[in-house]
């Protein structure tokens, strides 16, 4: 078998292994759920509507399944994107993600995934535009005349010759 081959046939196992794990933990929620709800059904036969608490202390051990995020401040979100937004609201011209990122190194801000963190930028101030792949531009709709420039770098009243 050659080398590739056989880095092929590991994948393609790990795969399968991945796979068969969250078929298992899917198996084992939906067991432990059924097993919760008899459990409840029966306390509420013999205790007239009080809970256990044996399911009190296991339901306890049992990590959620799905975390709920913390919602962000209006400073906070104020202090993550105000430095790109007036660096875009400087520029004449669309700017590319890449030079974002230079710009968030520069200013500190740690950003781990930066699609997601130009997302949460065009949802947090309805001005920046993604008028083509990768690249972000800022239009104030108040502040444009017949004398702005479009994401294209060209004058708006300027005719293509």
């Amino acid at each position: 078998m050659t080398i590739f081959n056989e880095r092929a046939a590991l994948q393609r196992r790990l795969e399968q292994l991945l796979e068969s794990e969250q078929n298992m933990m899917r198996l084992f929620a939906e067991e432990r759920d059924i097993i919760f709800g008899r459990l409840r059904e029966l306390d509420k036969i013999q205790l007239n509507d009080q809970t256990s608490p044996v399911i009190e202390v296991i339901e306890t051990t049992v990590s959620p399944r799905k975390r709920k995020r913390r919602a962000k401040t209006k400073n906070q979100l104020k202090k993550k994107y105000e430095p790109v937004i007036q660096f875009l609201k400087s520029q004449t011209v669309a700017i590319k993600g890449t030079e974002i990122k230079d710009l968030l190194d520069r200013e500190g801000i740690e950003v781990s995934n930066l699609g997601n963190y130009l997302k949460g930028l065009q949802e947090y101030d309805q001005h920046v535009t993604k008028p083509y792949r990768g690249h972000y531009f800022y239009t104030a709709a108040e502040d444009q005349n017949e004398e702005d420039v479009n994401p294209e770098g060209e004058l708006a009243g300027a005719s293509a010759e």
